[in-house]
């Protein structure tokens, strides 16, 4: 094995000095000259692998002068043959450019432990990677019959890609991995990058491109069990050709995703992502991706999206839900971000644990229930969860129950509003079994399609309590053919108005009232009886607007009856917009707090004169 050389400090004893210099300059590199692409040179000529050979051991080799140290190879333009050798210095190999100066190589060619090796300016096949390996400006090529190139990185490599092209190529990276720039284009049926368990990558500013030559392949472009990290990337597939799990990623490891786009691709499950690992998406969006389960992102791990938009995804076959995203057993947040426009459903939660805060869901279609979010449980062992908070629900639109929200089974919503949705039934929220539990919550202009009530929301069975919540439209209490126990819908310091009639009741689906409520018209007499309901009164609520914060709500007009009359008890300590609920001294009822500040005292104080 060669010695790096040793470089000094600083030189401060003259000639003494100049010779030391002068010796480690001549120790520390040699160039050498390659003038033949020719397998069989003459004595005076030098070839590439003669080259490779006199800078790993230090000597002169045929017509190539003796390595010394750090090499440097200068390679000519034309096709430089080097199948099977071995790199086991430190060596430069400069090439004229990526459309001139080829090495013919395969996984055969070894770059060893000892190898620190740098490739520039040059077209180069698959190879093995157990040292230290830089291709800057190169382009990787198909070398064999079977149009794929093997780049092999081993648990001791490191190896880097700066700006360069891959066409018909796949990594297998048990060591680091390092891809910065460049387009790689894959249009053989094989997995483009496989990062096994042991394997770190991190692929940044990179193109990935998959052009199928076959309608159905197993493989995603990236499978990841190990750490991978994507940033600016853009990963696409640009024909209709069909992936078993995972277009783009199938990730079973860790997978961090930053400011990067997975788009065009066709999978069983999972059409833009597959995670069964655990994975951080920030700041990227998944689109026009199709699946038979999960249009865009199917989880059954961890998964946290952050700040990102999962739009315009659609399904396959039969299944009419999860579009967007679908959670099978797995932990799902959605945090500050969009999910929007997916033909199939936006949301879809089964057995899982879905959270959705400070998010968008709006404008998704099912032709079935829960166009915006379905939680529907997974049998008694595997119950679903679902949490809403500050968070917006809206233009959905669903063929049968729930356009913002078919619930199946546990859930919680806060501080969110659930507005123009439409559906047969149930066109803002649909709950069948379970205990809901809505806190500072406005449902407003919600639109039936069928049912005559109903619009706010439809409860056949199980528990729903609503606390401070206000309704711009009707609620439905009734039994519906299996659907489990009696339900019972329990409502405090609320306000339902806005159509008549705001209460219907069928089967055995009860009201109860915890107090302190207000209803528009007579038709919740019957049902809501507490003492202090008031019925037949308007509430005097303003347009639906975003009043001083994200999820819009109705605010109390000036003589709003709501004003100052909730159960203190009751009342969460904010409102929908996270004002404090108590100003003089009681809260109001409804999901808005208003702020009376005539009372407050104002105190002026002068500002000193400089």
């Amino acid at each position: 094995m060669k010695m790096k050389p040793f470089k000094t400090g600083l030189c401060v004893i003259g000639v003494a000095c100049a010779i030391g210099l002068a010796n480690a300059q001549t120790a520390r590199a040699n160039t050498i000259i390659v003038n033949t692409s020719s397998n069989n040179p003459s004595p005076a000529q030098c070839n590439l692998r003669n080259a490779i050979i006199a800078a790993n051991t230090d000597s002169a080799v045929g017509g190539c002068t003796e390595g010394k140290g750090a090499d440097t190879i200068i390679v000519p333009a034309g096709d430089h043959d080097i199948y099977s050798s071995v790199f086991s210095s430190t060596i430069t190999i400069a090439g004229e450019g990526v459309n001139v100066t080829k090495l013919g190589s395969n996984s055969n060619m070894l770059i060893t432990e000892e190898g620190d090796v740098t490739f520039a300016s040059l077209l180069i096949g698959g190879f093995s990677n157990a040292g230290k390996t830089k291709l800057s400006t190169c382009k990787i090529y198909n070398v064999g019959s079977n149009n794929f190139s093997i780049i092999l990185n081993m648990a001791t490599g490191q190896l880097t890609f700066d700006q360069c092209d891959s066409s018909l190529s796949r990594i297998e990276n048990f060591g680091k991995l390092n891809i910065d720039g460049g387009n790689w284009v894959t249009t053989g049926s094989y997995v483009q990058l496989n990062n096994t368990i042991s394997g770190t990558a991190i692929i940044r500013n990179t193109q990935l491109k998959t052009v199928l030559n076959t309608t159905y392949n197993p493989n995603s472009t990236i499978t990841n069990a190990g750490d991978l990290r994507l940033e600016l990337t853009d990963c696409v597939r640009t024909n209709s050709s069909f992936t078993e799990a995972g277009g783009c990623i199938n990730n079973t490891g860790k997978l961090h995703m930053l400011y990067s786009r997975v788009h065009g691709f066709s999978a069983k499950s999972g059409g833009g992502i597959y995670n069964s690992g655990e994975a951080i998406i920030e700041w990227s969006a998944i689109y026009e991706n199709r699946a038979e389960n999960g249009g865009g992102i199917e989880n059954t791990g961890r998964m946290t999206l952050i700040g990102s938009s999962v739009y315009s995804n659609s399904l396959n076959g039969s299944v009419s839900y999860g579009a967007g995203i679908r959670n099978v057993g797995g932990m799902l947040n959605v945090i500050g971000s969009n999910i929007n426009g997916n033909v199939g459903g936006g949301l879809y939660n089964f057995g899982g644990e879905l959270l959705v805060d400070t998010s968008a869901i709006y404008d998704n279609s099912s032709t079935s229930y829960g166009a915006g979010i379905y939680n529907n449980q997974r049998g008694v062992a595997l119950p679903s969860k679902l949490t809403v908070m500050n968070s917006r629900i809206y233009n959905n639109r669903a063929s049968e129950f729930g356009g913002g929200i078919s619930n199946d089974t546990d859930m919680i919503l806060s501080n969110s509003a659930i507005y123009s949705n439409t559906a047969k039934r149930g066109a803002g929220l649909s709950h069948f079994s379970g205990n809901a539990e809505l806190v500072n919550v406005t449902l407003s202009g919600n639109v039936l399609t069928e049912e005559a009530t109903g619009s706010a929301m439809r409860v056949s069975s199980g528990g729903l309590t609503m606390t401070n919540v206000t309704i711009n439209g009707s609620v439905l209490a009734a039994t519906w053919p299996g659907a489990g126990p009696n339900g019972e819908v329990r409502i405090a310091n609320s306000i339902l108005s806005g159509s008549a009639p705001n209460c219907s009741q069928s089967g055995t689906v009860v009201f109860n009232s915890l107090g302190n409520n207000i209803i528009s018209d007579n038709s919740c007499k019957t049902f809501l009886i507490a003492s202090n309901d008031n019925h037949n009164t308007d509430p005097l609520l303003g347009p639906l607007a975003s009043d001083g914060g994200a999820p819009p709500t109705h605010a109390l007009l000036t003589n709003s009856p709501a004003k100052n009359a909730a159960n203190i008890v009751l009342a969460p300590p904010a409102d929908q917009r996270g004002t404090p609920r108590i100003w003089g001294g009681v809260a109001d009822i409804g999901a808005y707090e208003a702020v009376d500040l005539s009372g407050i005292r104002r105190v002026y104080i002068a500002l000193a004169a400089r």
